[in-house]
Parts: structure tokens; C-alpha cells; sequence
């Protein structure tokens, strides 16, 4: 998270999390970059992430 220092922004829009899977959408916004559109999806089991997928519009600032 170096990416969003303290003044940064981060929104989720969505969250949807069914027994072993969970996806979200968000947005954020820091120094270094703004990030209008991100999607993550975690495959969950005992209480840790075994899979993480990640995509996103980034632009540098």
C-alpha cells in the first residue's frame, strides 16, 4: 500500500464475497496515481488467500 499514503482515496463500489470466493470493484486516487477502475477477485480458504487476480485503468500523476 506505499501507493496510498495518508490523503489518499480508495472507494469499493461493489462487493460480493459466496463461500470460497470473493470479488470486489474499486477506485482510489493517491500522489502517484489515479486508479478510476480496479477489480480484484480472491479465492479464500481457512482463512487465507490461496489466489488473487488483479486489473485495473492506471494512469500515472
Amino acid at each position: 500500500m506505499a501507493d496510498f499514503p495518508p490523503g489518499s482515496t480508495f472507494e469499493v463500489s461493489q462487493c460480493i464475497a459466496e463461500r470460497t470466493m470473493a470479488y470486489i470493484v474499486w477506485s482510489g486516487r493517491s500522489e502517484h496515481f489515479d486508479i478510476p477502475f480496479a477489480t480484484e477477485t480472491f479465492m479464500v480458504r481457512d482463512g487465507k488467500i490461496l489466489t488473487q487476480t488483479f486489473t485495473s485503468q492506471m494512469y500515472p500523476r
